[in-house]
């Protein structure tokens, strides 16, 4: 039915508020200003229509209305895509909308937000003036910096960089879902241990982040599970550095990881059996070129599965 309309018909009636949600999500490839418009999408069952919205769908959207709709703003200043949100922050804004935009995380809508002539009246004024001065590392604005609420995701990067927020402050941020913080974490001249155990989940999802810290003072079980995250940093000089005891999560690590482990000398025998068991044939054939391999492991390994670890175990230590 919807196939059968004219331009003129799909608008008319993605524009009527009794036009169910599902059709809606349809029409709003045609006419997503009027669509998206709609006060239907107002009610609660709208949730589960919401999520089907692509972002590219909303962007056209925004960039194609004079004001955005009311209850489309604090959907908008949520959703993680950057083209989006800086398309919002070149609209007329109510000062709620815009106290979240000037707390951005991205360089660009943080600019277009602080730039909007709204902005320069309170309360968004005094919050950017905040936010300029712990860019600074002011000691003096740390107070009302950490009573602001809502704290927003720069301002908590700006807190977890500063040199002086208290360290319950750092822990709650840390563990905040904020993925953003990790770019201040990374900044700070002291980054204790159990901060970066609470940080963990974060760099899963930006491993680029786990590279920075590699570069830090870390315990050598922190620095050695930090390989597993940005594992074409590592290297045979990396692994000399790290004892053996803190290696044992390379054992399920990417194959890079368990290929150097195999190559690295004095492994224990334990460690060493292990590896002779791995599942990918590549990183038994390392261990059975090792010319220290004991002799029980050798004989195991004379029976692999794969000829080419037989090969080498027989190669390697059986005379010519």
């Amino acid at each position: 039915m919807l196939d059968s309309l004219t331009s003129d018909e799909a608008c008319a009636r993605a524009s009527n508020p009794e036009t169910p949600l599902e059709e809606l999500v349809t029409l709003a490839e045609v006419c997503p200003c009027a669509a998206l418009a709609n006060p239907a999408w107002l009610v609660p069952e709208s949730q589960e229509y919401l999520h089907s919205l692509s972002p590219l769908l909303l962007l056209r959207a925004v960039q194609a209305w004079e004001e955005v709709p009311a209850f489309w703003l604090p959907i908008l200043v949520g959703i993680p895509y950057t083209p989006l949100r800086l398309a919002l922050a070149q609209k007329p804004l109510p000062p709620e909308t815009l106290l979240r935009l000037v707390q951005d995380p991205d360089p660009g809508v943080r600019a277009q937000a602080w730039a909007r002539p709204e902005a320069q009246n309170e309360p968004v004024l005094g919050l950017i003036r905040l936010l300029q001065a712990m860019e600074k590392e002011s000691q003096e604005v740390l107070p009302k910096a950490l009573a602001f609420t809502p704290r927003g995701p720069y301002l908590e990067i700006l807190l977890a960089r500063h040199p002086a927020t208290p360290e319950r402050v750092l822990r709650e941020i840390a563990r905040s879902k904020n993925p953003f913080v990790l770019e201040g974490f990374c900044q700070r001249e002291d980054l204790p241990p159990e901060l970066v155990e609470a940080l963990w989940p974060k760099l899963e999802g930006q491993p680029q982040w786990a590279e920075a810290l590699l570069q830090r003072d870390l315990p050598p079980d922190l620095k050695a599970r930090l390989y597993v995250l940005v594992p074409q940093r590592a290297t045979q000089e990396a692994l000399a550095a790290l004892p053996e005891a803190a290696l044992l999560p390379w054992l399920e690590g990417p194959v890079h990881l368990r290929l150097l482990l195999a190559q690295r000398p004095g492994l224990s025998h334990a460690l060493l059996a292990r590896l002779a068991e791995n599942p990918e044939t590549a990183v038994r054939a390392e261990v059975a070129s090792r010319p220290d391999l004991p002799e029980d492991l050798r004989q195991k390994l004379l029976e692999d599965p794969a000829s080419v670890v037989r090969d080498r175990a027989r190669r390697k230590h059986e005379p010519s």
